[in-house]
């Protein structure tokens, strides 16, 4: 232990001669030494916890702490405005093992001191960890669709920037900070960082000013990631966050609610978590096996059981990690009854999302619908069982705009989605699972379009005056996951174009069950159910009818984003 320490702490007196006292002031030239630097703290760290978590030594712990803070503050301090976006994300990806170490610091910490500081530095980091780039770039898209002057003209002088930067910079990461923490650009010659320097201190002006408003604009341009505190204030009374975190070697769950927190260590490893979750997901999805019972109670038993007591006659807001964003949790049974029979379920990317789709109007009680079924598209078969589908929407609804075969084309859908509350879409998904950005609805094509509407597509279309989507299509909830949690597919596209709620499937569904499900979620929905209250009721009626009761019929549809 000692030889380690001293080898370590050698190699880092030698990069510098002095630590870096300010991290923000490190100059350009010294990125290197500051990234070297800041892994070698995180060495040093995770020396000193490793022996102090075998010992229990107190001490120990907190001075691993202090160093992998440092490191995770030096870490930060070289993503600076004149990176690509190829290099930021490379940047991202590179400190994720920074910030899951502080998250098991901050675990060992409060299990052992039982310091809700602690608790509150674990969940923090957890979700900076996953939610930073997330956060600012859902808050860039929709200022730029905000109906308000000032934002428009911040989101003009932003576009400005993105563009005058060298080396194909993208300020994306940057626009939505506040002023004090808005970074500058360093350009190449003299003449160019005049002018980006003017056009940044604009901005500038313009972020100080919105940021003295209340108003929703002034939350998107200096948002930050939700913190612990913040989430609480934000959660209603029937209400529990059930936050999971897959680090290194273990899982952590960070229960929230106004009145109660919990820190439960799930003892699994992330490869074997994942191996799991796809021997459930291979269960659920064959109708004629029946195990999935097996694999089901396995994982309730490790995520849901521990807080039981906590959760109990609770609606619970899931944020998954890693390969638990492929989880059906509605699924998980405790050999009695499935999850979703007992509690109302919606599933968010990272806490901090909670900021934008709790903002939304609630659904009104005659609700304007977009419906669109069956399209005709070469690349994929044919639904009829879409058809019938989409029109008992329009038997439920008077308010509905239906279209079907040829007409349900992708410049259609384009132009009509953003005016309607909900939209239906009952297609084929089509998930792209090397480059998520390009999974698609596949509607029908026409001469402006070639009707796959993809994920990047989405980002430029406006969707903030529709309360929910429903895709009702095969595949539409899946996602890539990067390194830090960060996760691209059809949710976070629609997220992005400003859309509170979603409800999207996990896998290839049934045509036929999907009829029955979709057209029973729409008439609890009329019936003045929520959201996920009505998801809930039309499961139990697939579950409770003989030939559909199997998961593989039921299980793949989730909410995502505001359950009310």
């Amino acid at each position: 232990f000692d030889d380690a320490r001293n080898e370590i702490r050698t190699a880092l007196s030698r990069l510098v001669r002095t630590p870096f006292a300010d991290p923000a002031k490190v100059p350009v030239s010294n990125i290197t030494e500051v990234d070297l630097y800041g892994q070698g703290l995180a060495s040093l760290a995770f020396v000193d916890f490793s022996h102090g978590r075998r010992t229990g030594d107190i001490r120990l712990l907190l001075t691993a702490l202090e160093a992998v803070q440092k490191s995770v503050e030096l870490l930060e301090s070289r993503q600076l405005a004149q990176f690509s976006r190829a290099q930021k994300e490379a940047e991202s990806v590179r400190n994720v093992n920074a910030y899951r170490l502080l998250v098991d610091v901050g675990a060992e910490l409060f299990n052992r001191t039982r310091d809700t500081k602690y608790f509150e530095l674990g969940f923090n980091t957890s979700e900076k960890s996953r939610a930073e780039a997330f956060v600012s770039e859902v808050g860039t898209q929709l200022i730029t669709k905000i109906n308000d002057p000032k934002a428009k003209e911040a989101a003009k002088i932003a576009s400005t920037l993105a563009a005058q930067a060298p080396q194909g910079a993208s300020l994306a990461l940057d626009i939505t900070q506040s002023a004090s923490a808005t970074r500058g650009l360093v350009v190449t010659t003299d003449d160019e960082s005049r002018s980006l320097e003017k056009v940044q201190g604009e901005y500038e002006q313009i972020v100080q000013k919105l940021s003295t408003e209340d108003s929703k604009v002034a939350q998107l341009i200096s948002v930050n990631t939700l913190n612990f505190s913040s989430l609480r204030t934000m959660l209603e009374s029937d209400e529990v966050v059930l936050s999971y975190y897959v680090s290194i070697d273990k899982c952590y769950l960070f229960l929230i609610s106004q009145s109660d927190v919990k820190l439960q260590v799930i003892h699994w490893t992330p490869e074997d978590l994942a191996a799991t979750v796809e021997g459930f997901r291979s269960a659920v999805q064959d109708y004629n096996r029946n195990d999935h019972h097996i694999f089901g109670q396995m994982l309730y038993d490790s995520l849901i059981a521990p807080v039981s007591q906590e959760i109990s006659g609770k609606q619970l807001i899931i944020i998954p990690s890693g390969r638990l964003n492929a989880l059906p949790f509605g699924a998980l049974s405790n050999n009695t009854k499935f999850l979703f029979e007992e509690h109302d379920l919606a599933v968010i990317p990272n806490a901090s999302t909670l900021q934008f789709i709790r903002s939304g109007k609630k659904l009104s009680a005659t609700p304007t619908i977009f419906a669109l079924g069956n399209p005709n598209n070469p690349s994929v078969s044919r639904l009829p069982g879409t058809e019938s589908e989409v029109n008992a929407i329009k038997s439920i609804f008077s308010n509905s705009y239906i279209v079907l075969g040829d007409n349900a084309t992708e410049t259609t859908a384009k132009e009509r989605m953003g005016a309607f509350e909900i939209v239906h879409v009952a297609c084929h998904g089509l998930f792209n699972y090397e480059f998520p950005l390009l999974s698609s609805l596949a509607l029908s094509p026409d001469k402006g379009n070639d009707g796959f509407l993809q994920v990047h597509e989405l980002y430029n279309m406006n969707l903030v005056n529709t309360n929910l989507v429903i895709l009702s299509a095969c595949e539409t909830g899946l996602a890539k996951i990067k390194k830090n949690d960060d996760v691209i597919g059809l949710v976070r596209g629609f997220l992005y174009a400003g859309v509170p709620s979603m409800v999207a499937s996990l896998w290839k569904v049934d045509d036929y069950a999907t009829s029955i499900l979709m057209s029973n979620f729409h008439l609890l929905l009329k019936l003045g159910n929520s959201k996920s209250e009505s998801l809930r009721k039309a499961q139990m009626q697939v579950m409770r009818t003989e030939i559909t009761s199997h998961p593989f019929f039921w299980a793949a549809f989730v909410l995502y984003g505001n359950p009310k």
